[in-house]
């Protein structure tokens, strides 16, 4: 198989080229690029392609960085081939930034050939990464500590970047250039070994395939691409996995968080996944909640998984620039502490529940909301639609008080378990007037529905997994003697509705 034919096999593989495509070709001057450049020309005609080319003057190189443009230039007017040129300070643009020179310029050439495309409806970017640039990514990869993304390299497409050489050897590309006499540029920054890649490839693969493995560089390809569709299984798995979450949260777009600053799951939903997707979750919504993956650690994930594993403790951790994760009774916070506090987030959340909820910051205090006079009103018909609705003080709700009449109750009776939870049935009978709102206070107990004996409120709380900030905030309906209803979560067996009941008190929190 020609050289030619085994690019065509890559390029149909990953089905890169259409006829009719736009493609802007990265053009440096050096032997990648000029053979790329060749290889599309040569094809244009099967596949209708209309050529590009962009190239970036570094204004490096005492002046050889602009012999590499004037090259370019030339190149291109003999293949009939139109170059878009810019020419930028890259050294002093990447120093003032504090980047590292290759891959400042590297993401500089990135957004001008997207900048290009956009500007002239190119709909592919054509850049000449060979095998050789593959292996040399993944050892560099490997040695900084980089997860299965980092391993697998360079994709042969991404987005409308396609990469057709990926498979192709630098020496091959370099045997036909010399074969055809087709001229191309130098650049001598590449064998020096100041820079990171330079040294695997000038250094560490060589001595690999002196002392090892003479074939290292195939088996490196062979092992990439394994790790690439392992890592697309997963990150197919985990999209799967955040678009349910998103849904459950009722959000459609993931970066609608970055505009809330915060978001909020139930652990119950995450634990289900296994540990890679949980990371991969958690990595996404940070990276959103920031804006990039810089400074996020192995050991703030291995935390984060951690986290998930509490039982009804409170614990917050920090990641970084502001960004925390607050774990309280089942509920996993993840915030940017820029924006807002953990109390904004609690706020919100209850709001979005619409829970009936007493002011945070007043102290325990007895509401009457009920006396015994307004039951005798309606009794006595003074209240003609029979219900009284009484905003309670200091909270966000009202409570509507209503008696049932006899038809009604025997309706009532088939269906207490269809209840929505800001409502409750109880027996008049057994209840005491007045009826009282308050906040918990220490000590507290009650008889919960179903249960044959008292237990502690703080108990019941824990038992359900309702936080620390919530129980404070959490209406407490009492009669003259007892605990009648914790609002929203459960009323107390000692007043609930019975085949003997014949007289039914309706109440219903209204946030």
């Amino acid at each position: 198989m020609s050289l030619f034919d085994y690019i065509l096999k890559t390029i149909e593989k990953f089905n890169m080229l259409k006829i009719n495509d736009k493609v802007l070709i990265s053009l440096s001057g050096g032997p990648d690029s000029v053979f790329l450049t060749y290889f599309l020309k040569h094809i244009s005609e099967e596949f209708k392609l209309n050529l590009f080319a962009f190239h970036l003057d570094h204004l490096t190189r005492d002046g050889q960085s602009t012999e590499d443009a004037e090259f370019v230039t030339a190149f291109c007017k003999d293949l009939n081939i139109k170059l878009f040129k810019e020419k930028l300070d890259v050294y002093n643009f990447c120093k003032e930034r504090k980047l590292n020179f290759q891959e400042g310029a590297r993401d500089i050439r990135k957004k001008l050939l997207i900048k290009y495309s956009k500007e002239n409806e190119i709909n592919k970017i054509a850049i000449a990464h060979t095998a050789d640039d593959n292996v040399e990514t993944f050892f560099m990869n490997l040695l900084r500590g980089s997860g299965l993304k980092g391993l697998s390299s360079i994709r042969p497409v991404d987005g409308k970047i396609i990469r057709p050489l990926l498979y192709v050897f630098k020496k091959d590309i370099l045997e036909y250039l010399d074969s055809q006499n087709i001229s191309y540029r130098v650049d001598y920054s590449n064998f020096q070994r100041n820079y990171f890649r330079n040294k695997i490839r000038l250094d560490l693969i060589p001595y690999i395939e002196t002392n090892f493995s003479k074939n290292v560089k195939n088996k490196v390809i062979t092992t990439i691409d394994i790790l690439r569709m392992s890592n697309d299984f997963i990150q197919d798995s985990f999209t799967k996995a955040l678009n349910s979450i998103l849904k459950k949260q009722g959000i459609n777009d993931i970066n609608d968080i970055r505009t809330k600053g915060f978001i909020s799951l139930e652990v119950k939903d995450i634990l289900k996944f296994d540990d890679i997707i949980k990371i991969n979750i958690f990595l996404k919504i940070i990276e959103v909640l920031k804006g990039d993956k810089k400074d996020i650690k192995e050991k703030n994930l291995q935390d984060i998984l951690k986290l998930c594993n509490l039982k009804g403790e409170t614990k917050q951790i920090a990641i970084c620039k502001g960004i925390k994760l607050k774990f309280v009774s089942g509920k996993l916070y993840i915030f940017d502490s820029n924006k807002l506090t953990f109390d904004d987030l609690i706020k919100h959340d209850l709001k979005l529940n619409k829970l009936p909820l007493f002011n945070k910051f007043i102290e325990d205090e007895k509401i009457t909301v009920f006396k015994e006079n307004d039951l005798n009103a309606i009794l006595g018909n003074k209240i003609l639609d029979k219900k009284i609705v009484r905003k309670v003080n200091k909270s966000n709700f009202n409570l509507e008080f209503k008696l049932l009449n006899f038809d009604e109750a025997v309706k009532v009776k088939t269906s207490l378990k269809n209840l929505n939870k800001n409502e409750a049935y109880f027996d008049l009978e057994r209840i005491s007037f007045p009826i009282i709102v308050r906040k918990c206070q220490k000590g507290d107990k009650f008889k919960p529905l179903g249960m044959n004996c008292y237990k502690k409120l703080h108990d019941y709380f824990i038992d359900e997994k309702i936080s620390t900030i919530i129980r404070g905030l959490t209406p407490i309906l009492c009669d003259k003697d007892k605990i009648i209803w914790i609002c929203p979560y459960r009323i107390s067996d000692e007043v609930k509705v019975t085949e003997n009941t014949k007289k039914i008190l309706y109440l219903r929190a209204i946030t």
